[in-house]
């Protein structure tokens, strides 16, 4: 069976590596490229995090390359959610201890090296973007002629309700609502993996402990942030466990059926006051218009678990 082939937005923080081990563990995934985007931290500092990741996870023959520093209208800035415990890498002192990785930035732009990957790959390409749209709505307007070799777009970002990072706003989308806007009417096939999906994924004391078990190298290096950024999100923000965000677009190519979803039309508030940044999702068709994106709702959570314990096990021999 041929692999799907995908390429991999990220703006590497400790999820964007569940989502990374998920996709280079798979037999059933070709990750083509890679490309970051400012996000978790600021763009130079998740390319650095994605480089040591990429060489610890063999994928040094991938290509990479550097994207968006700042949104499309949006001055530079990156999340300060849990900046104390995340550390100055995004990573919880993770990748810092990582040694300086031989792998260099290809000599072109993400969008570049997006638009060069879709173009020579002879199957349609999945993108998947664990962080800030904007690399993606970029590549959307830029190359309008090679949109039709894109078989969907999966990213991690949104909510039916809320927010995080504001309280009717999302952090992904919120760094970057234009971009997400342009995506969202792209005409493309979207999935959305939003809050009120992935406020359900999440990885508790038991769960990380079995990481750790699995004997893997990635396991070892991920487990003190696992166990610094699990406390803080069980006794600081009262969470059941650790949210693993960032990997479930992965996930719902690799177990589509562990998950609920329901087709909306799904628009970005890019003016309101208190709003700017919110998914819009008319859960009633009250607008009249067609559905634009499959909205996750829901995941099962165990079976979400056991997709990533079995990647860190398939790390202890043969990766």
């Amino acid at each position: 069976m041929s692999k799907t082939p995908i390429i991999l937005d990220v703006d590497t923080g400790i999820d964007d590596i569940f989502a990374l081990m998920l996709a280079a563990a798979s037999d059933y995934l070709e990750i083509k490229a890679v490309t970051t985007c400012f996000g978790s931290s600021t763009l130079e500092q998740v390319t650095m995090n994605t480089l040591r990741v990429m060489e610890l996870l063999g994928l040094e023959n991938v290509p990479l390359a550097r994207g968006a520093a700042k949104g499309i209208l949006s001055s530079l800035r990156y999340s300060t959610m849990g900046r104390g415990v995340l550390e100055p890498d995004g990573t919880c002192g993770m990748t810092s201890k990582l040694h300086f990785p031989k792998k260099s930035p290809e000599n072109l732009s993400a969008v570049e090296l997006i638009a060069k990957t879709v173009e020579e790959t002879d199957e349609s390409i999945i993108l998947i973007c664990c962080g800030p749209l904007t690399n993606i709505a970029t590549f959307i307007l830029a190359h309008p002629n090679l949109l039709y070799k894109i078989k969907g777009i999966a990213f991690a970002g949104g909510a039916i309700f809320g927010g995080d990072v504001l309280p009717t706003a999302e952090f992904n989308v919120e760094s970057d609502p234009e971009a997400a806007e342009i995506v969202l009417n792209s005409g493309l096939k979207i999935f959305m993996c939003g809050l009120d999906c992935t406020s359900k994924a999440v990885a508790t004391f038991e769960d990380r402990e079995r990481f750790r078990l699995s004997g893997s190298r990635i396991a070892k290096e991920m487990y003190e942030p696992l166990k610094k950024l699990g406390e803080f999100s069980e006794v600081e923000m009262h969470r059941d466990g650790l949210p693993i965000a960032d990997a479930a677009p992965v996930a719902w190519l690799l177990a589509p059926d562990i998950f609920e979803v329901k087709p909306y039309h799904v628009e970005i508030d890019l003016g309101g006051r208190y709003t700017r940044g919110c998914t819009v999702t008319d859960t009633n068709g009250s607008l009249g218009l067609p559905a634009n994106t499959v909205v996750a709702t829901s995941v099962d959570r165990e079976e979400y678990i056991k997709l990533i314990n079995a990647a860190f096990k398939s790390y202890k021999k043969s990766k």
